[in-house]
């Protein structure tokens, strides 16, 4: 995308700015894993390990069809960190992006939705048939994580990683 990587100044950032900024990020990628873990341990521990297991497929499935969210929220800590101090282009490329994402969580949700009951247990045999309940339960989650991960995306670029961090806090303490 012909970025030149320099920081405000023309200079590179420094090792320790970088790592300062990345200890936030850290910190956000070990809260989301606490609430995909707690989710499973709180489901092993009210339905049992088969209903966990269960849960653990489904989840997962939805995990991998996290790659165009993922995948997004890299291409906008590459193009926005370009457009910080213009209003009007960030939100408008943030906008147009977030449009596009929900659009593929929409449709892979509404394809999910109508075969993942047929396929899980083709797939993954008939003792896996519970599976699809749950991951028809999760799909609302899985399509707001798309533009959960841009906004969190988003927020890095514009130097707010704290910010994010603060948020997924709040989450998991309301999960809780």
């Amino acid at each position: 995308l012909r970025r030149s990587g320099y920081e405000h100044g023309g200079r590179l950032p420094t090792p320790c700015g970088m790592l300062r900024r990345g200890a936030a990020l850290a910190l956000v990628t070990l809260t989301n894993q606490m609430q995909l873990s707690a989710d499973l341990l709180v489901i092993g521990w009210a339905l049992g390990a088969a209903s966990a297991g269960d849960y653990y497929l489904a989840s997962q499935i939805l995990v991998a069809g996290l790659m165009f969210a993922n995948a997004s929220g890299q291409l906008a800590l590459i193009r926005l960190p370009e457009l910080l101090g213009q209003r009007q282009p960030f939100v408008a490329c943030l906008a147009a992006e977030a449009r596009r994402l929900l659009g593929v969580a929409c449709a892979i949700a509404a394809g999910l939705a109508l075969l993942g009951p047929m396929l899980l247990p083709a797939l993954f045999g008939p003792q896996h048939a519970e599976a699809a309940p749950a991951l028809l339960w999760l799909l609302p989650w899985f399509v707001l994580q798309h533009p959960t991960t841009l906004l969190q995306a988003a927020l890095t670029a514009a130097r707010r990683e704290r910010e994010v961090l603060r948020a997924n806090v709040v989450m998991l303490l309301a999960l809780g």
